[in-house]
């Protein structure tokens, strides 16, 4: 296996799995040092090492970003889509009444969706067009793993922010939670700050898959269309 090639890969973990997984540790407040005093009782030497410690700090923010990907999930589906409907359907205004592109484009892309599904693609749903982008990403992973790593960069942007946004309203959750308790004082600021951020996030998430949708769609055109003879040439190894 080409090392070389697993180096994205764990780029793209770590923004979109890592990054939210560690916020959302911070943002519940979770005992985390505890955890891991526990987990090392009795190993002095492991616990005084700082590459263990950092390891295993990675492997729980990791574990948490996969845990908190089907929120995400759920926050695009039922929120994200619903405020920023436009974002989400690129692919379906460029099939359908071009949204900018050139006519062949549309034409292109209309041909491409309508495989399966015969001439008429006005029964396709918005799932249908998900996986139309799923399908031509994992093509373009195959026939080009330049532009589809491209896209995958983008796929993990857009990721990352679905997870942040998890973690702002898990913080918001928590805190009110537990400002019920008699001795502990709401932070307005605090909520009103994560609020935001909440806000942001997921308004990022919607602009950023928009940028993964035209990604995609560029990509695939080119690919599919030009020449071999006009394509340029990756530079192998002397």
């Amino acid at each position: 296996m080409d090392v070389v090639r697993l180096i994205p890969q764990l780029y793209y973990d770590l923004l979109s799995r890592v990054f939210p997984g560690g916020m959302t540790i911070l943002a519940v407040d979770f005992k985390l040092g505890s955890i891991l005093a526990y987990v090392l009782e009795g190993a002095s030497p492991l616990q005084g090492s700082a590459i263990v410690l950092a390891l295993m700090v990675f492997i729980a923010a990791y574990l948490t970003g996969q845990i908190i990907a089907p929120l995400s999930g759920f926050l695009e589906s039922h929120v994200a889509t619903r405020l920023f409907p436009v974002h989400f359907r690129v692919v379906r205004e460029a099939a359908t009444t071009g949204a900018g592109y050139s006519s062949e484009i549309q034409r292109f892309l209309r041909e491409e969706l309508s495989r399966g599904h015969g001439a008429d693609i006005s029964t396709l749903k918005d799932p249908d067009y998900e996986r139309a982008v799923a399908v031509w990403h994992d093509w373009l992973l195959i026939h080009d793993p330049g532009m589809g790593d491209r896209a995958s960069k983008v796929r993990a942007e857009y990721r990352m922010y679905g997870g942040l946004a998890v973690a702002a309203i898990a913080f918001i959750v928590i805190h009110l939670a537990a400002s019920l308790a008699p001795a502990v004082r709401m932070n307005g600021f605090l909520l009103l700050l994560a609020a935001v951020i909440g806000a942001l996030c997921i308004w990022g998430k919607a602009r950023t898959y928009r940028v993964f949708q035209r990604t995609i769609i560029n990509s695939y055109y080119l690919e599919k269309t030009m020449p071999d003879a006009e394509k340029p040439q990756a530079i192998g190894p002397e």
